[in-house]
């Protein structure tokens, strides 16, 4: 009996729990102050772009601020698959999040995703000609971090959450 409750400790410890990975990656991308977006051309050929991301909001989508006369934006139109990807050196941790991106161009969406010191690349500020914001859907979240103790352990294969109708959960 004993080692049977010994056994379900261990496994509980190894396996986190999807809030507890979800709370661990929100962390995580908070703390890097910039992340890759990769979009692929009409070839399928990737390209990754240095973003300054909004941290994800509550149901973890990320929002970007970008010029609508950007490849990234062509790109998005064409094909909306995208991924992000984080690196936290302090850790070391990373997030990869593979989902759907979409061009925002409507006006309460520009205000609430602009930075103040964006003023001198976005002439009009929020409201100008030459600002649209990305929002980023995430499908899938992949995660490792050594400051939460997840999927650190040698060989342990990193924590993997995809999104379902009822809420995150791992594959089975």
């Amino acid at each position: 009996m004993l080692a049977l409750l010994f056994s379900l400790v261990l496994a509980s410890a190894a396996q986190p729990t999807p809030d507890r990975v979800l709370e661990a990656a929100r962390a995580v991308m908070e703390s890097a102050e910039f992340c890759f977006l990769i979009t692929v051309d009409a070839s399928t050929e990737p390209h990754a772009r240095l973003m300054q991301p909004f941290p994800p909001d509550a149901q973890m989508h990320v929002w970007f601020g970008t010029n609508p006369a950007s490849r990234k934006v062509a790109q998005i139109r064409k094909n909306p698959r995208t991924t992000l990807a984080y690196y936290d050196k302090a850790g070391p941790n990373y997030v990869t999040l593979s989902g759907t991106s979409r061009i925002a161009d409507a006006p309460a969406e520009r205000r609430k995703n602009w930075r103040k010191e964006w003023e001198a690349f976005f002439p009009g500020g929020p409201e100008g000609a030459n600002y649209v914001v990305i929002e980023f859907i995430p499908q899938r979240i992949e995660l490792i971090s050594a400051t939460h103790k997840i999927a650190v352990e040698p060989a342990s294969p990193p924590a993997i959450l995809y999104r379902t109708r009822s809420g995150w959960s791992f594959q089975r």
